[in-house]
């Protein structure tokens, strides 16, 4: 409990998700649907037309980054911070793979790359 017997929203749902099995395996199921249905998309994507490829990743990466939020959650609940901080680390390069995608980029803009790596390495230290 915190100061003056209050917990924090944080530890309020950490203790709602962890009491709450139900809520942990909606969430695994949330984040595995939403994983499987990126690599189902990525696939569909190879060998297609330009355009529909262009569709497929762009409903893929939409997909991945939707999904995150549900591994985030698992693994700050867990207090499994490497993992976390790893899982959120890529959403920049999430983005940046969905802008390439949504303006049919064949070389990717050089400063939203290197701004994108170094946000990357920052999660990861």
């Amino acid at each position: 409990m915190e100061e003056g017997g209050l917990r924090s929203p944080s530890s309020l749902l950490a203790c709602y998700i962890e009491d709450n099995e139900f809520m942990d395996l909606i969430l695994q199921i949330w984040g595995g649907g939403f994983y499987l249905l990126n690599k189902i998309f990525f696939v569909l994507a190879e060998g297609k037309s330009p355009a529909r490829k262009r569709k497929w990743r762009l409903w893929g990466w939409i997909i991945y980054v939707l999904g995150v939020p549900a591994w985030a959650f698992i693994l700050v609940i867990k207090h499994n911070w490497i993992a976390a901080s790893m899982e959120v680390g890529g959403v920049p390069a999430m983005i940046f793979g969905l802008h390439n995608a949504y303006h049919d980029i064949a070389f990717p803009n050089k400063k939203l790359d290197f701004l994108t790596c170094i946000t990357t390495y920052a999660m990861l230290l």
